[in-house]
């Protein structure tokens, strides 16, 4: 059980870290001063670059908590979890991000 919060405690705090990324990283691009160096196209494309990573995070952690609390799921259930993660994943640097290693291993 203590080993559970543990774990969910992590991920709220990581999915906190993420979120005050994301908002500093928002911040930058569409700051006031900033905005005249960039067309709508331009900044529509990096709207859409950031709102399909935030959705892949999200769904990396919906995963990563199936996996938490599914201790008796069935063999099918979490290949199949296994496999969604895999469509999912971009990069490396989203699973590090959500700490999902920790679920794994």
């Amino acid at each position: 059980m203590e080993r559970h919060q543990s774990k969910v405690e992590n991920t709220k705090i990581v999915e906190k870290k993420y979120e005050c990324a994301i908002e500093e990283f928002n911040q930058e691009i569409v700051s006031f001063e900033e905005m005249s160096n960039y067309n709508i196209e331009e900044i529509e494309e990096v709207y859409g670059k950031i709102e399909e990573e935030c959705q892949n995070i999200n769904h990396i952690l919906e995963i990563k908590e199936l996996l938490l609390n599914n201790e008796n799921g069935t063999e099918t259930e979490i290949i199949s979890w296994l496999q969604m993660l895999a469509f999912i994943v971009v990069s490396l640097e989203d699973l590090m991000l959500t700490v999902f290693s920790s679920v794994v291993f």
